[in-house]
């Protein structure tokens, strides 16, 4: 395999490296911005510069920090500094018609308590026979069984695919990507866990993109002593409490947060314009989901 073409997809961020150009879908995780500097470092010596494409659909945090230059990027001391163009990529649907989060959540369903459980869900509420229908329930109890009451609720695990990533591989195809580098750690999730035990970090010509996972094993430890190390600008959201910066209004994960600080909650105090907005829109679904939000 050459490094002629090749990805960085940091979950929305993605880094496409070109000979001359290296393009990067952004926002300011730390995990994924320590995979956009270790890569980078490995691609200095082809002194490719960075442009990033960010998905905009207005839903995320914007805390991204970085530092410019418009020399070629490069590594001066234990800095790192990058030639950076930002663009934006607006997710849309076969019409060209916007997706929005608010649109998703009312064609599909709200992402919530975890990808699995809502693909569960979401599979059983759209089964296509009786039959498959018994099966998803099955499937339900057998492996969510304290979400089974919550299964004729609007819920889908399709969110990230309309906001994220089906815009993201129309443009990677659109540049002719090859290589997909995916900045994901597999102590996240039990799916990314599994995935890593069985495939490794480099899953080449077996899957419908070829993909590379260099930080699968790396720990939060890891992580933190790679941003100390080469002195990494992260989101100033860390310093408000976050764990993570993604969608604001995702829930994936909320209900194991602790009551009084999850994530709804820490949006009142750090995004109230944001917050009024989830609660006129989304407040009523939270009692029906039993989240805290207040």
């Amino acid at each position: 395999m050459t490094f002629k073409k090749y990805a960085v997809i940091c979950s929305v961020i993605t880094i496409i490296l070109r000979k001359k150009t290296t393009i990067f879908y952004g926002i300011a995780a730390r995990d994924y911005l320590v995979q956009l500097f270790f890569t980078h470092c490995a691609a200095c010596s082809m002194y490719m510069d960075i442009i990033i494409y960010t998905i905009s659909y207005h839903l995320t945090y914007c805390h991204l920090s970085l530092q410019f230059q418009r020399k070629p990027s490069k590594l001066i001391g234990n800095k790192a500094y990058f030639y950076l163009l930002c663009i934006s990529v607006i997710p849309k649907d076969a019409k060209g018609k916007h997706w929005s989060f608010k649109r998703v959540v009312e064609y599909y369903g709200y992402p919530i308590f975890s990808k699995r459980v809502s693909n569960a869900i979401r599979t059983y509420q759209h089964a296509l026979s009786e039959t498959t229908k018994q099966h998803s329930l099955d499937y339900i109890n057998r492996n969510f069984k304290k979400y089974n009451k919550y299964k004729d609720l609007p819920i889908s695990d399709k969110c990230c695919d309309k906001l994220k990533k089906e815009p993201l591989r129309r443009k990677a195809k659109e540049l002719g990507m090859e290589c997909a580098i995916l900045g994901i750690l597999a102590s996240e999730s039990y799916q990314r866990e599994k995935d890593w035990l069985e495939y490794g970090c480099n899953v080449f010509f077996k899957r419908r993109e070829n993909q590379s996972r260099p930080l699968s094993f790396w720990t939060e430890n890891d992580i933190q002593e790679y941003i100390n190390k080469y002195d990494v600008k992260i989101s100033s959201l860390y310093e408000k409490g976050y764990t993570r910066n993604g969608c604001m209004f995702c829930g994936f994960g909320v209900h194991l947060e602790p009551n009084g600080r999850n994530r709804y909650q820490r949006l009142k105090e750090t995004h109230p314009l944001q917050y009024k907005y989830f609660i006129k829109n989304f407040g009523s679904i939270m009692i029906d989901f039993e989240i805290p939000v207040s």
